[in-house]
C-alpha cells in the first residue's frame, strides 16, 4: 500500500493500494499541500492500520476506517483459490466481513 503524508505533522493526507506515486502527490497538491512538505511511502496493511489509529477520528474518511478493516488482499485472493477448487468456507467469511464493514462504515 501507498501512503502521502504531510511531512511536517506526519500527517496521512491520502492512500491507495493501485495508485503509483505521482497521483497521490497531484491529489495532496490539489488539496493545498506544499509539495515540498509531501512525502509517498509503501507501507504494509499493518503499518497502515497503526497510522490510522494513531490519527484524530475526525480525519479520518469512511474509506480509511473501511480500508483499516476489511480483510487483506492475499485472504481474497486465498479465499478466492479455495472457492475455485471447491471450498467456499472462507469466501463464506471474507465476504460476510466486507459486508459487516460496509454497514459499519456506509458511504455518505
Amino acid at each position: 500500500m501507498r501512503i502521502c503524508i504531510k511531512k511536517s505533522t506526519n500527517e496521512l493526507i491520502s492512500s491507495c493500494s493501485s495508485t503509483d506515486s505521482a497521483t497521490l502527490i497531484s491529489d495532496a497538491t490539489a488539496n493545498g499541500v506544499d509539495i515540498g512538505d509531501i512525502e509517498v511511502q509503501e507501507v504494509t496493511d499493518d503499518v497502515f492500520a497503526q497510522m490510522l489509529s494513531d490519527q484524530s477520528e475526525d480525519s479520518l474518511t469512511y474509506e480509511d476506517r473501511r480500508r483499516a478493516e476489511y480483510p487483506s488482499i492475499e485472504d481474497v485472493t486465498v479465499a478466492l483459490a479455495e472457492k475455485e477448487e471447491g471450498d467456499s468456507t472462507m469466501w463464506d467469511e471474507v465476504t460476510a466481513k466486507r459486508q459487516a464493514i460496509k454497514l459499519k462504515y456506509p458511504k455518505s
